[in-house]
């Protein structure tokens, strides 16, 4: 363990994972049904292994700071992608430390607050929680991310196949897609959770971001956060003369590169939890009906705000 590891926040983050990988050989609420990928049952939610009743519960609740940093989304819609960038703008020696990005910048579910309190500032963090369960604040900054759910189908599906702490390895995508829009979904449904969402993202602490607009201009997007984050990384870069190291190193072909920086599970089936990016891979995995039965969910959830149109495109069968 090098000398940044032995930080005490990265200790307590490392002993709490070790931790809950001891927990899960004997905890009974993990949740195994046949054909179906591995979670823990808190409350009403499954949640993945790594969280359990306690990091969630407290995590809710958890005194937030000014100078926080929270990007949220639906998993699979660009958090890890869009917290490369942040941790590269406020860290100038972020990537040349090597820590991997979930110890730097955890996840507050499967952390808990006894842990993230003792984080120094700026706390750059990330959550899946719906709006609702989310630590609030109306000084910290949010910045929430939203990706179109076919695609979000198609690598999820992946991201479950290919970590072994799911055991899903064999796992079929029509027992998926029924997984992932029933409420025994990992995190709650997609739709629950961006609409939890929409009522906040127009607040002033709030930057609302789109996964496909970070594929198709990645610089602008970089500038938008850059501007929003303010402060000291406002000033830095100012004239965005400067991030051309930082647009190379969140590069989806970097970070495939990189996997090892991105996972929290050192047994992944391929290294491939940075896949492949872009947008209407789902052509690849989604039937006619099934494609249907996303845009009937979507149209329930979304028509007359802000997404109705938003992928308009990229989700046409």
């Amino acid at each position: 363990m090098d000398q940044e590891f032995k930080e005490a926040h990265y200790v307590a983050a490392k002993e709490r994972f070790e931790l809950i990988c001891q927990f899960n050989l004997t905890d009974t609420s993990l949740q195994k049904k046949e054909n179906l990928p591995l979670c823990r049952k808190i409350g009403n939610t499954n949640f993945p292994i790594f969280a359990d009743q306690i990091s969630v519960e407290t995590s809710k609740n958890m005194i937030l700071r000014d100078e926080d940093i929270i990007v949220s989304s639906y998993p699979k819609c660009g958090s890890t992608w869009v917290r490369q960038i942040i941790l590269q703008l406020v860290d100038n020696d972020y990537w040349e430390r090597g820590v991997p990005q979930y110890l730097i910048s955890p996840t507050i579910e499967c952390f808990g607050s006894s842990v993230l309190d003792l984080y120094p500032s700026p706390r750059i963090m990330k959550t899946h929680l719906n709006f609702n369960n989310c630590p609030k604040s109306k000084t910290s900054k949010y910045i929430y991310v939203v990706r179109n759910p076919k695609d979000v189908i198609a690598s999820y599906y992946n991201h479950m196949k290919n970590l072994k702490c799911y055991d899903f390895e064999n796992g079929q995508f029509n027992d998926f897609f029924n997984f992932f829009i029933s409420s025994e979904m990992e995190w709650g449904t997609y739709f629950e959770n961006v609409k939890s969402w929409l009522s906040f993202i127009d607040k002033p602490n709030v930057l609302f971001l789109v996964y496909e607009d970070l594929c198709k201009d990645l610089p602008t997007n970089i500038k938008k956060i850059i501007s929003f984050i303010g402060g000291d990384v406002g000033r830095k870069y100012e004239n965005c003369n400067d991030i051309e190291k930082i647009i190379h190193r969140s590069s989806i072909e970097f970070m495939k590169k990189n996997n090892n920086r991105f996972t929290e599970d050192d047994n992944q089936k391929v290294p491939t939890f940075i896949r492949k990016g872009g947008s209407r891979d789902w052509k690849n995995y989604l039937s006619k009906e099934q494609s249907d039965t996303i845009d009937e969910l979507f149209n329930e959830y979304f028509k007359g705000t802000k997404l109705e149109f938003l992928w308009k495109e990229e989700m046409k069968f």
